[in-house]
């Protein structure tokens, strides 16, 4: 049985001991008990302006699925104590066909019997659960007057803040790897003496804002699990039913929670991971008792979140250092500093990355009207690194040359075409043609497969590219359509 404990915030002592009492029952009945702690519902008068993000954490909410959940408890009234009654409504209605049991009184929805908890709040965590569980087999919640309980707090709460202070100046002070850096997060979580644990991350951060709620992805990055202590990576989940539709190294985030506990028989605690407008992930441990010390949960997340945004940071900056050693050389051998510091690209003669930029901006800003469509693309030829190393750097740029006069045989003369990296190049087409993106996908894959065929050249030349096509919006940057085809392109790479 998978029991979903929804509630406000662990600094809250009341919701501490609702959740050591609601530990305590899974644990004698031998249930999956997962908390969420997402603080407040946002009200209808807005959010707070001083903390424009705190709305975000009721986004851990939306990772909850009825395919991996027999009940779910709701600390309704701590959870929407600023939300009115029709929004209370909406979101305990919002669970599709889980059951849902709310800890007070909630018109229209079946509530525990408090009875015998004596206003205790972890008798009223452990009668919650002895409750859902008969709630989700009959429909209907214990009539008992009495309740025993186990009440006295488990031995090691005291530890909690030399626990965050080891792993705290463990995670500061170390380099992240390019290849790992989410396994190296989990292993200073083990050093730190955690258990149990697994972290998940979206290949792309998703946006999450008030004026622009976010669609949660349908697939995860396994980052690390973490199992007594060992740190593993996706290989240890269970696979779903239908994983051959998942990509290697991910899950599914309907099954994310199913696959990572395994039937443990276990309590956890899941909370998302975000940097201020962007969902980047999720983090779920098991509920130990340093939980029931006060901010230790929210410390703890400030921790994750920072090492994992850190590690990203420090991969971001090879990459850069790597774009800029690859820029040097270009101008080393070309010997012409000024010319690179202009708009033409020295070896195809259309547009540098400057001058794309320059260029498309302008046309966006002329062109890019309501009733037309820019069509963005990306295109990386992938062969040129092995072309250069064995066959010379002479050869390579005579390839970047063909590539160059294909793309204006496909895109035509009223397409921007600019050379942005070494072995990348970015098309911007502005037209009333609804149906132009889908031509010029068909256009570019049948050149690769000619590329191919007539190829009399001892290596192979081959092209990743992706096109997106872009309505008209009035508020959509340059800068977003780039990076949503970017991810195209990025897909398109993992997939072969």
């Amino acid at each position: 049985m998978t029991i979903g404990l929804l509630v406000s915030e662990l600094k809250d002592a009341y919701v501490r001991d609702l959740c050591l009492g609601a530990k305590a029952a899974a644990k004698d009945h031998k249930a999956d008990l997962i908390i969420f702690p997402g603080k407040l519902m946002a009200a209808d008068t807005g959010h707070n302006e001083k903390k424009p993000y705190e709305f975000q954490h009721t986004a851990v909410f939306d990772y909850i699925d009825d395919r991996e959940f027999d009940v779910l408890i709701i600390d309704i009234e701590h959870l929407a104590k600023k939300a009115p009654i029709l929004k209370k409504e909406e979101f305990l209605s919002g669970f599709g066909a889980v059951p849902v049991l709310t800890i007070s009184e909630q018109s229209g929805f079946a509530s525990i019997n408090l009875k015998g908890t004596k206003e205790n709040p972890k008798m009223i965590g452990y009668r919650a659960v002895t409750d859902a569980l008969i709630f989700a087999k009959t429909g209907s919640v214990s009539e008992e007057d009495t309740l025993s309980v186990y009440t006295e707090q488990e031995p090691g709460a005291a530890e909690g803040m030399a626990t965050l202070d080891k792993i705290g100046s463990a995670y500061f002070r170390r380099k992240y790897s390019d290849d790992t850096p989410a396994k190296e997060v989990m292993e200073v979580l083990a050093n730190g003496g955690f258990k149990n644990a697994g972290l998940f991350l979206f290949e792309t951060p998703a946006d999450n804002q008030m004026t622009q709620m976010w669609s949660i992805p349908e697939t995860m990055q396994v980052g690390a699990i973490l199992t007594d202590g060992k740190v593993t990576g996706a290989e240890s989940l269970k696979p779903s039913e239908d994983a051959a539709d998942v990509p290697e190294g991910c899950v599914k985030t309907t099954n994310v929670f199913k696959a990572f506990m395994a039937g443990r028989h276990r309590t956890w605690i899941a909370k998302n991971i975000f940097n201020e407008g962007r969902e980047i992930g999720l983090f779920i441990t098991e509920f130990t008792p340093m939980f029931a010390e006060g901010y230790v949960q929210e410390m703890l997340m400030h921790l994750i979140t920072g090492a994992v945004r850190v590690s990203y940071c420090e991969k971001r900056l090879a990459e850069s250092f790597e774009e800029i050693k690859a820029n040097k050389e270009m101008i080393d051998r070309d010997g012409s500093v000024l010319d690179h510091m202009g708009d033409q690209d020295y070896l195809t003669g259309i547009p540098n990355r400057r001058g794309f930029f320059a260029k498309a901006y302008d046309l966006l800003k002329s062109q890019y009207k309501d009733g037309t469509y820019a069509n963005v693309a990306y295109i990386d030829i992938d062969s040129i690194k092995m072309i250069n190393e064995a066959f010379g750097r002479e050869e390579g740029d005579g390839v970047v040359k063909k590539i160059a006069n294909i793309l204006d045989k496909v895109f035509g003369e009223e397409a921007l075409i600019g050379r942005v990296r070494g072995n990348e190049f970015a098309v911007l087409l502005i037209t009333k043609d609804a149906g132009r993106g889908e031509v010029l996908r068909s256009d570019m894959a049948h050149q690769n497969a000619k590329l191919v065929a007539e190829n009399d050249t001892p290596y192979l030349i081959h092209l990743q590219s992706a096109i997106c096509t872009f309505a008209y919006q009035k508020d959509l940057s340059l800068r977003e359509m780039l990076a949503q085809t970017d991810d195209h392109l990025q897909k398109v790479k993992t997939s072969i």
